[in-house]
């Protein structure tokens, strides 16, 4: 049930990414490749977010590290725009 919900999702994030990608003047770099869903919220006791909810940039980046590298490692993809659970 819970891949079904998160398969759901990615789908949205596919087709709206695509829509827009079409109506604006942003280039194929500029757009979304992979993304990365997390039930995991920034909040300010784990030094995510400040006392005013900004984020915090260093400290997300350091709390989804391995995320994020996991992303990079798979490359562009083949067929345009591709989203991974």
């Amino acid at each position: 049930m819970q891949k079904q919900r998160r398969r759901n999702l990615l789908g949205v994030f596919s087709t709206t990414d695509r829509r827009h990608l079409q109506r604006s003047s942003l280039t194929r770099f500029e757009a979304i490749k992979r993304i990365h869903l997390t039930m995991d919220p920034f909040t300010v006791e784990e030094n995510t977010l400040t006392p005013t909810f900004k984020l915090r940039r260093r400290d997300a980046h350091a709390k989804f590290k391995k995320e994020l590298d996991a992303l990079y490692a798979l490359g562009e993809p083949v067929n345009g725009v591709s989203f991974k659970l």
